[in-house]
C-alpha cells in the first residue's frame, strides 16, 4: 500500500490545527479579492489606487478623474499580482486541507509547496512591473518631461520573492523526503 492512501486512525495536533490553517488562506483571497473588486468599481478607491501607483507625481484629489478609458490598462496591470496571490492561498489551502484529512509527507503536498513558492514569487515579480507599467501607462499622455518611470521594490514584494524561493526550495526537499519515505515503506 503506497504511504500516501495511509490515513493515520487519529491524527495528531499539528495535523487537527491544519483544518483551522486551511482557512486562512481562503481568508486571505477573499478579502484580496474583494479589494480588487472595490478597486474596479468603486470611483474614491480606484483613485486612490491609482493615486498610490503614481505616488508623488499623482494628482490632487480634485484635479484629475481616471476614466475607464485612462484606467482600465493600469487597473489590470495592477490585479494581475492579486490575481497571483489569491491562487497561490489557494493552492496553501490544498495543502493544508490534506494535511488535516492526515496526508502530510507525499509527492502531491510537495508540489503544492512548490506550487505555492513560485506563486509567491511570480507575486514579487509582477508586483514591480505591474506598477511599474502602470505608472509609463497612467502618464504616458502627460507633456514630454512630465512623464513618469517609476520602479519601486516594496518590502511586500521583495518578501513575497524571498518566501516563494524558500517555499520552491522546500517544495524540491519535501518531494526527495516523499520518495525516500515511500521506498522505505515499500521495504517493510
Amino acid at each position: 500500500m503506497p504511504l500516501s492512501s495511509r490515513q493515520p486512525k487519529r491524527p495528531t495536533i499539528p495535523v487537527r490545527r491544519a483544518r483551522w490553517i486551511a482557512g486562512v488562506p481562503l481568508v486571505a483571497a477573499a478579502l484580496l479579492l474583494l479589494g480588487i473588486a472595490m478597486m474596479w468599481l468603486i470611483p474614491d478607491v480606484r483613485f486612490g489606487a491609482l493615486s498610490a501607483a503614481l505616488g508623488d507625481s499623482a494628482p490632487a484629489p480634485g484635479q484629475a478623474v481616471y476614466t475607464w478609458r485612462s484606467a482600465i490598462v493600469p487597473l489590470a496591470l495592477l490585479s494581475l499580482p492579486a490575481l497571483v496571490f489569491a491562487w497561490t492561498m489557494w493552492m496553501l489551502n490544498r495543502l493544508f486541507s490534506r494535511m488535516a484529512k492526515g496526508i502530510v509527507l507525499d509527492a502531491h503536498n510537495a508540489r503544492l509547496v512548490s506550487q505555492s513558492g513560485l506563486g509567491f514569487a511570480a507575486f514579487g515579480v509582477l508586483a514591480v512591473i505591474g506598477n511599474t507599467l502602470a505608472v509609463l501607462v497612467l502618464t504616458a499622455s502627460n507633456a514630454p518631461g512630465e512623464r513618469v518611470l517609476s520602479i519601486s521594490f516594496s518590502a511586500a514584494s521583495l518578501g513575497a520573492l524571498a518566501a516563494g524561493f524558500a517555499f520552491w526550495g522546500l517544495g524540491a526537499v519535501l518531494a526527495e523526503a516523499a520518495r525516500v519515505a515511500e521506498e522505505h515503506a515499500g521495504i517493510l
